[in-house]
């Protein structure tokens, strides 16, 4: 959705406007997990115990809307404290930034149905509803910020009346079809917590990597260049656009490939491996090559410096798409606590490594950080992974084992 918004909004708005709406999402990127707790994780996984005697499944689900709610509430607090503090809000009214908990919680509440949906088998009104709510959200940003406040609030309206509509209809779904049940359970509380705040550190790890960046422009370089910025990671998305569909489906095999390794099948595993970061790699690379190109045709000329971010943006997101496979060799260990420490230290390189390649190399330098925080988290995922299932990721070039695998491919 971004980047279809992208032709539209970059010729209607400011450089400044545009700054101020990548800061919104960032804004809204940190305060998710604190109002989500991961609650549609959390009723997702007791979807599964409906069944069981004594458990009521709407009141569990009435009890992760009511904890998204008094979440919300904590959320406008620590907003309204650090306000002062968040650069970019500095210059508009504190107003709109406590919309934000509110537009979180909203699609927090919309998420636990929307997962329901996935775990209850039924892909049409899952894929009817994902799409219906971006149409409008685009629908109503594009009519707003043409005829109505062609400024960067427009945009905010937009997405704050799409929020607030499909959580009404996902709250009247879960009343009519899933039965939910208004009645406070301070069991079922504590479970869904449980589930919810061992996973806030890893959580608190990806804030900083994708948001640091804007903070940091923000501050040292300017909301405006923060625009520009904006521009050159909406693009750089493509890669994990490219990695998403890769990414489902290897899982599965993975898995099932680690259930029953052997030398033979770790060597395969690596050789794809290695074939699939090759690709995300060169599309980083291509993508970089036919920016000036894509711009010259998406946007508005005084956002054609998105080149420059363009390459460090896109090789961070081939990182994580890298991160995101060793991932999964965790994710099957059961072990995914290891997760956190990962994402909280490549976040903390992020937020050092933004302060100094800022000073030493200017705007570009946030695009140099982000890119550097994502090789921390891959490296990292990578070595632990390695440390729960060793693979031959060396051992592969030598001569010999280069020799069978090619022998078993040329038999298939």
């Amino acid at each position: 959705m971004p980047f279809l918004l992208m032709p539209v909004l970059t010729r209607l708005l400011s450089l400044y406007d545009y700054g101020i709406i990548t800061t919104f999402n960032a804004v809204r990127n940190n305060i998710d997990p604190v109002i989500s707790m991961s609650t549609p994780g959390a009723v997702g996984r007791a979807y599964f115990d409906r069944e069981k005697k004594g458990f009521n499944f709407g009141c569990y689900t009435y009890n992760a809307v009511m904890i998204n709610f008094a979440f919300m509430f904590l959320a406008l607090s620590i907003v309204l404290i650090l306000k002062n503090y968040i650069p970019g809000f500095h210059v508009i009214s504190v107003f709109w930034l406590l919309l934000v908990p509110l537009f979180v919680w909203a699609a927090a509440t919309s998420n636990i149905k929307v997962k329901l949906w996935i775990y209850q088998h039924n892909p049409k009104p899952y894929g009817i509803y994902r799409v219906m709510k971006v149409l409008t959200e685009m629908a109503l940003s594009i009519l707003i910020v043409v005829f109505l406040v062609k400024t960067w609030q427009g945009r905010i309206i937009g997405i704050g009346i799409a929020e607030t509509l499909f959580c009404i209809v996902a709250l009247y779904l879960l009343w009519k079809r899933d039965k939910m049940y208004p009645l406070l359970n301070l069991r079922y509380i504590k479970d869904i917590l449980k589930f919810g705040l061992p996973l806030l550190p890893h959580s608190f790890g990806w804030m900083l990597i994708a948001t640091a960046d804007k903070y940091f422009l923000n501050y040292m370089v300017g909301v405006s260049v923060t625009g520009v910025y904006g521009v050159a990671y909406t693009l750089a998305a493509l890669i994990p656009l490219l990695a998403s569909p890769i990414d489902i489906s290897a899982e599965p095999i993975i898995y099932e490939k680690l259930a029953k390794l052997d030398n033979h099948t770790a060597l395969g595993m690596v050789l794809l491996s290695y074939l699939y970061f090759l690709l995300l790699i060169a599309a980083a690379i291509i993508l970089w090559l036919l920016s000036p190109l894509i711009l010259k045709i998406m946007v508005d000329k005084k956002f054609y410096g998105a080149t420059e971010f363009i390459l460090w943006l896109g090789l961070g997101y081939a990182a994580h798409g890298m991160y995101r496979l060793f991932s999964k060799y965790i994710a099957y260990s059961k072990k995914t606590y290891l997760m956190a420490y990962n994402t909280l230290v490549a976040g903390l390189v992020g937020v050092i490594a933004n302060y100094g390649l800022i000073k030493m190399n200017g705007a570009v330098g946030a695009a140099q950080a982000t890119c550097l925080a994502y090789m921390t988290s891959f490296l990292l995922t990578w070595w632990m992974a390695n440390r729960l299932y060793p693979m031959p990721w060396f051992s592969i070039f030598k001569p010999q084992n280069l020799k069978g695998l090619f022998d078993t491919y040329r038999k298939r």
